[in-house]
């Protein structure tokens, strides 16, 4: 058959306009994606297996009836329909394009314990696994989510195929076992098979997972070496990897060497800059990119817009709000999102609500950020009616909403409402979180219901510094002094105090138990 190229031209499906040409089927294809027909039975697959059958029984042509098998399979691959496919795997006589048809609808159907079955047929039936077949059964397994076995099955093929050692090493970083997706990487290098720019991006995302400069650094002179240096997708995966290690000098190397640079590649850098605390550089680099004429992708603005926030650099924010409408990237969530809290942040509160009154969809995240920044401006109830609007309007609350709404009852001394969160957190099973845990126990304390605050507390399966910390100072501020004390000793036992224990605890026992110089 020759050598195997794979390309994802293979996983292309063909068009309405072939199938009603009805040209005849390629059996030379090594990734055949059947169309997507309607799954209603074929009124014409029948005649043709009565047919079959019966030429079996009277004719002794066997070639002939194999070749009918072959192709009414070819015609159920092509509609899809996998169950009445799999009634024909045990027909003598299958050829194997037929099996990789097969193996291919597996895929397509995610339908493992099929896949399975045909795998069995193909050993018992001693067919000996060329590259293209057992490509295929790589590949189903891996779409079938069966990593354990697509390996066995990899290790023991023709390994002429990136496509495969791509795809195999993605599904180890998809599942963290980092080190095993560089090990394949080094083996494909030591066997002397060639990687292409998808190899490169795929297991330096894999080295920025691992945050290791080490591993990272050696593909990246290997890519010097073999020369993808000028692809543009590793440039930009060599970006984020130094960025993730915090390298932003080697990451800006990066940058200035590249010969073609797209929007990617500025937001790579500009992303670089903001997420190790270079923020004003990466304003700068904002400018630069628009300077080279580039215009920022919703990317760009919600990298950017928190940016703005964290500086307080409200004029540069609303430039960019004005782009927002301009570009019309005011349908985009998280960039209105990331607007809301901008304004929050920037002492613009009252542009937040405009922008939260104009979205046509709002997240949980949308509802939070005003949540938040109703008890930035300490406007407490508005925030616990903003809370139950969320619910009136079907939201579900995340963790972040929860935590923030239950800071908002606790800085207004709503304990009413502060209870009401608290019974929500309980039927919807989230009383195991910290922060959560942490929240509530904080609430009670300062809305001076330290029996709450105590059973919150006791019912922690975990409990950290921050922990002992709100109890004993909820004791204290609520005038009692010995129950702060005894928490204190028993909180030896399990953990060290720090100097907001110490700051939290009653005053004569904070001095006797501070350290003599």
């Amino acid at each position: 058959m020759g050598t195997l190229h794979v390309s994802r031209a293979h996983l292309t499906c063909p068009s309405p306009c072939e199938k009603q040409q009805e040209k005849p089927i390629r059996t030379d294809a090594i990734f055949f994606k059947p169309t997507l027909h309607s799954h209603n039975s074929c009124p014409y697959l029948r005649p043709i297996r009565t047919h079959a059958v019966k030429h079996q029984e009277s004719s002794s042509n066997a070639q002939q009836f194999s070749a009918n098998i072959n192709k009414e399979v070819l015609i159920l691959c092509r509609d899809r329909k996998l169950r009445e496919a799999m009634d024909f795997v045990d027909a003598p006589g299958l050829d194997l394009d037929t099996y990789s048809c097969l193996l291919q609808l597996c895929a397509d159907c995610k339908s493992l314990s099929d896949g399975k079955r045909i795998h069995l047929k193909i050993a018992s039936s001693g067919i000996k696994l060329d590259s293209t077949l057992g490509a295929k059964l790589v590949f189903m397994y891996l779409k079938c989510g069966d990593l354990n076995e697509g390996r066995r099955v990899f290790d023991g093929i023709a390994k002429e195929n990136t496509f495969l050692w791509n795809m195999i090493m993605n599904k180890y970083t998809r599942i963290g076992n980092y080190m095993e997706s560089f090990s394949m990487f080094q083996k494909m290098i030591v066997l002397g098979f060639k990687p292409d720019s998808f190899t490169f991006t795929r297991i330096l995302k894999c080295c920025a997972s691992m945050k290791s400069i080490r591993h990272g650094e050696q593909v990246h002179g290997y890519i010097i070496v073999t020369g993808f240096e000028s692809f543009t997708t590793v440039g930009n995966s060599l970006i984020s990897l130094y960025s993730k290690c915090g390298q932003t000098g080697a990451a800006r190397l990066v940058f200035e060497e590249m010969s073609q640079r797209d929007i990617i590649s500025w937001n790579s850098i500009i992303g670089c800059y903001i997420s190790n605390n270079m923020t004003r550089k990466g304003i700068e680099a904002f400018r630069e990119m628009q300077d080279c004429g580039f215009l920022p992708d919703p990317a760009t603005l919600v990298t950017l817009i928190p940016a703005c926030a964290e500086l307080g650099c409200l004029v540069q924010g609303k430039q960019l709000h004005a782009y927002v409408f301009k570009s019309g990237s005011d349908r985009e969530i998280n960039v209105l999102n990331s607007l809301i809290d901008m304004y929050s942040k920037c002492d613009c509160f009252s542009y937040s609500m405009k922008v939260f009154d104009r979205m046509l969809q709002r997240t949980a995240v949308s509802w939070t950020s005003m949540i938040q920044g109703y008890g930035g401006q300490a406007q407490f109830q508005k925030a616990i009616e903003m809370f139950s609007e969320m619910e009136t309007e079907g939201v579900k609350p995340d963790l972040f909403t929860i935590t923030s709404i239950i800071h908002a009852c606790s800085h207004g001394g709503s304990l009413d409402h502060g209870r009401a969160i608290d019974a929500y957190v309980k039927r919807n099973a989230l009383d195991s979180d910290l922060f959560v845990a942490n929240a509530l126990i904080d609430m009670y304390a300062k809305c001076g219901s330290m029996a709450d605050a105590r059973r919150v507390f006791n019912g922690m399966n975990f409990k950290d510094i921050i922990s002992w910390n709100a109890m004993i100072g909820g004791c204290t501020k609520n005038c009692l002094p010995n129950e702060a004390l005894g928490l204190f000793a028993q909180m030896q036992h399990e953990t060290r105090p720090n100097s907001i224990t110490m700051a939290y605890l009653p005053l004569k026992e904070a001095e006797k138990s501070m350290p003599i110089q």
